[in-house]
């Protein structure tokens, strides 16, 4: 799990958690008689099961493309495409995969080029209505009472229309972004938010460290203090020209506090 957690966090991918099981004897024993296995350790795809839960769809895609750059895919199985569109359960995707036969000379991957490992890749709202559907042992929709059975349905739709919501909401901030750096200044009457702040920061600081829980601090405090963009604009073009911006190695914070103290 830890090549995992470091490849995302190398990738710069957003995650909530990686999280792991392995079967216990009981559970190991219990599913070869009930499966009938005759090589456990080949047949079984479940032994270890990793999880990863992030944050928006876009994430799950960009996880599972890196996956599959890591590891031999064994089989792929997406469950947020239901044969029936009413079906009841979470949606999420899975991969079963082994080690990739470049590991084995690797002492630790020595033994287990051919035992398999379950990944599921969930953002948080699949892995809240999986936690959910869990607790209640709710596996099918003839498990749950009839007259709680839209009740069901209806909660199950709305958390899926949320994530749907979310996606786009990160589009739109994302190309909101994007119409803030085309811009070479932002129009002195822009109202002051984190991202239009951020993009202010960048343009006169590109080069310097960025820190956006920063950013969230000084905006705060402008917005506590009335301070505008016109007016920081002035305080801006004022340190640019006494040189403020030169030492590239500051963070954001150290030279917009430069500049503060010099006004």
């Amino acid at each position: 799990m830890q090549i995992i957690t470091n490849s995302l966090k190398e990738n710069d991918i957003s995650f909530l958690s990686t999280q792991y099981r392995i079967k216990n004897i009981e559970q190991f024993l219990e599913k070869i008689n009930r499966k009938k296995y005759k090589q456990p350790f080949a047949e079984m795809t479940d032994i270890c099961g990793i999880r990863i839960i992030c944050y928006f769809h876009k994430d799950v895609e960009e996880i599972i493309a890196l996956l599959k750059n890591t590891f031999e895919i064994v089989e792929e199985i997406d469950k947020s495409r239901n044969e029936d569109p009413t079906k009841f359960g979470y949606r999420s995707k899975h991969l079963i995969v082994k080690v990739p036969k470049s590991w084995g000379n690797i002492p630790i991957f020595k033994d287990t080029k051919e035992l398999k490992a379950e990944i599921q890749v969930r953002t948080i709202l699949m892995h809240a209505w999986a936690e959910i559907e869990h607790k209640l042992a709710y596996k099918k929709q003839t498990h749950i009472p009839e007259h709680l059975r839209r009740k069901f349905s209806r909660l199950s739709a709305k958390l899926e229309e949320a994530d749907e919501q979310f996606e786009e909401l990160i589009y739109e901030i994302r190309k909101f972004k994007d119409e803030l750096s085309s811009q070479k200044q932002l129009p002195l009457n822009t109202n002051l938010n984190l991202e239009t702040l951020q993009a202010f920061f960048d343009f006169y600081m590109p080069h310097h460290v960025r820190d956006i829980k920063e950013t969230r601090t000084f905006l705060d405090e402008a917005l506590e203090k009335g301070i505008d963009l016109q007016e920081l604009t002035t305080l801006f073009e004022t340190g640019r020209k006494k040189g403020a911006f030169r030492e590239t190695q500051n963070t954001q914070k150290e030279t917009t506090d430069k500049i503060l103290r010099e006004k």
